[in-house]
């Protein structure tokens, strides 16, 4: 195996990933989840036997190498319990759908800034 013609592979494989990930995102389809990490988890596993074979392991530095932790960082600050009025100050608009859903006024003690932790965290474990 040659390794530019398997680096095209696998550069190609990840562009189109990407270019077909909204349709797992937007489908209800447990299986359009299930193939996508199947070809993620496949192409992290080529890459670390290549790498186990090569004696080396090569993480080139680009953009999304600096992007990926900060959204994790904003995927943590949305789900970890913050006192409430700092929540509100950083959410003004918070009150608002608290009162429409029905949950009342700001509570005292701590609360997330998402609306639907449990969501954030689902979404940040499929994107990872």
């Amino acid at each position: 195996m040659k390794s530019p013609s398997f680096q095209k592979l696998f550069f190609w494989t990840i562009l189109v990933l990407i270019a077909v990930s909204p349709v797992a995102f937007g489908s209800v389809h447990p299986w359009s989840y299930g193939v996508e990490s199947s070809i993620i988890f496949t192409l992290f596993a080529v890459w670390l036997w290549t790498g186990e074979r090569k004696s080396t392991l090569t993480i080139t530095s680009t953009a999304i190498n600096w992007i990926f932790p900060v959204a994790i960082l904003f995927f943590v600050l949305q789900t970890i319990p913050l006192p409430s009025p700092f929540v509100r100050s950083i959410a003004p608009g918070r009150a608002a759908l608290d009162s429409a859903a029905g949950v009342g006024g700001a509570t005292p003690g701590f609360e997330t800034v998402a609306l639907y932790p449990w969501g954030v965290e689902q979404q940040a474990f499929f994107l990872t």
